[in-house]
């Protein structure tokens, strides 16, 4: 029990850093909501969308090959930080050079030529992002999430105000609306012309704060080469770098993709970069989702790891699990049966239009949640070739998928695909890791929170008020009538309160 509440604890910390990081973030989308029109946001989502594949192959794996090999041989620890810090920063410069050389074709082959300059910011931002995300990485081994958290909020903190400032202040300024003593400060330079490249260069500055935040890890790696662990470090670093491209794929091919899949004329009158944006800002209403999945991977991985030794681990995985489910069960039903009134932070009535989706998507990534702790054999048995594997089938179903389904349905045809393809990866990867790393997952248990939730869900779906506090009232009533049966059902593994005598 111990160590799950070292898990819970640590997963709590860097959830509030996610939760409260994310929340600030997510300020942003009815902000560039009541800037920016949904064509323009539609172009936000798509580069941003790019950059996720790209950041993984700046990575290629190397975070979780550092937690690998770290807690293999403890005492080489610092060599290997050293060795995985001196290849991430070539490869990275590598990678950033040719995506600077290259901005202008690399513009004109996704449809924006006129802004190749967009090209060049990603390539600095994804450079910071990569070679920093080593030392993020050391603090998790190290047991220090608190520095993690507050560094990640920092950097957010400065990234919102930065868009404040140069979408909103410094034009105020310019204008004559407010501000005014600023306006000789800011003309020489200010281009409103931009528009929404001062996103991209209020991001490449709030990153690159991280580079001083960071010195301290930055200074503690001693660069070195050496041939033999480099060999080692990429047999299991490459297959996880598939994994996490794949991965991507599943996650953003959809919204690149209903830009250039959507028929002409589907939703009306609007475009396809229309499309995209309304898609892009009701997917991060599943945000709440992919909050508690970081929180839980940040501190999980290391955690595996250290506790791969103990023999009792496959059943201390599997309560991991159950309680994984329950939680995840819980949020999804929370935000599902809530989104009318959090559909309200969509600024502008055009960008609710999808909100159907939400559910759905919040329900893949909840699958995405347990193949994650399911993943724990593979990188264990140091096979993460299946992992690559299971991510390419996984990849594959999206491809499919969306190239079927979103001429025919919509963005709601890539919502249900990603639900799917999350499921089967979770799937599949039970059955193998039954095979070569044995856990008592507890099945019919998680089945019966995912069952049980879809179920409130969609009953609270069939309801319609006239009074939107009623509606509220007996929507949430769902959530607690959920909490009351997992009382109940987990009595057995719940800490009972102390007892005090007067």
């Amino acid at each position: 029990m111990g160590q799950l509440k070292k898990l819970a604890g640590q997963t709590a910390i860097y959830g509030v850093s996610s939760i409260v990081g994310r929340l600030l973030n997510w300020l942003l989308t009815p902000f560039y909501t009541g800037i920016f029109e949904p064509g323009e946001y539609g172009q936000m989502t798509i580069l941003y969308g790019y950059s996720a594949f790209l950041l993984i192959i700046y990575t290629y794996g190397l975070e979780t090959t550092f937690f690998r090999f770290s807690t293999k041989d403890l005492a080489k620890g610092q060599h290997t930080y050293g060795q995985v810090m001196t290849m991430i920063v070539l490869t990275t410069l590598v990678f950033t050079v040719a995506l600077s050389a290259f901005a202008q074709p690399i513009a004109s082959f996704i449809e924006y030529p006129d802004h190749s300059s967009w090209i060049r910011w990603f390539a600095a931002i994804l450079a910071v992002e990569a070679v920093m995300s080593i030392p993020f990485a050391k603090l998790r081994l190290e047991n220090r999430p608190i520095k993690f958290a507050s560094i990640k909020i920092l950097v957010i903190l400065v990234t919102i105000l930065l868009n404040i400032f140069l979408l909103v202040i410094a034009p105020a300024a310019i204008a004559g609306e407010y501000l005014v003593f600023l306006k000789p400060l800011i003309t020489p330079w200010y281009d409103a012309s931009l528009g929404i490249e001062y996103i991209f260069i209020a991001n490449f500055l709030g990153t690159f704060l991280l580079v001083p935040l960071l010195a301290k890890e930055l200074m503690a790696a001693r660069f070195n080469w050496n041939g033999k662990l480099i060999k080692q470090i990429l047999v299991y670093s490459l297959p996880v770098g598939v994994m996490g491209l794949a991965g991507t794929v599943n996650e953003t091919f959809g919204r690149l993709m209903i830009k250039y899949l959507l028929p002409e004329g589907f939703y009306g009158h609007v475009g396809p970069d229309y499309a995209t944006g309304v898609y892009g800002a009701c997917f991060k209403l599943s945000v709440f989702m992919n909050l508690g999945i970081q929180a839980f991977r940040y501190a999980a991985e290391p955690f595996f790891f250290s506790s791969a030794a103990d023999k009792n681990s496959p059943e201390l995985f599997s309560k991991v699990m159950k309680w994984f489910v329950i939680f995840g069960a819980l949020v999804f039903l929370g935000i599902s049966v809530n989104l009318n009134w959090l559909g309200l932070l969509l600024r502008q009535s055009e960008y609710r239009e999808a909100l159907f989706i939400v559910p759905f998507l919040l329900m893949g990534y909840l699958f995405l949640g347990i193949y994650y702790n399911l993943s724990v054999w593979y990188k264990l048995t140091d096979q993460t070739y299946y992992g690559a594997y299971i991510a390419l089938l996984g990849a594959l179903i999206t491809v499919v998928g969306n190239v079927l389904l979103i001429p025919l349905i919509g963005y709601l045809g890539s919502a249900l695909v990603t639900a799917l393809t999350f499921l089967v990866m979770a799937v599949v990867s039970y059955y193998l890791g039954e095979k070569h790393y044995p856990v008592p997952y507890k099945v019919p248990n998680a089945l019966f929170y995912l069952i049980l939730s879809s179920t409130l869900v969609f009953g609270a779906s069939q309801l319609h008020f006239s009074s939107f506090l009623l509606e509220l009232l007996v929507n949430n009533l769902a959530v607690v009538c959920f909490i009351v049966i997992v009382l109940i059902k987990e009595r057995a593994d719940l800490p009972r309160p102390k007892r005090f005598i007067s």
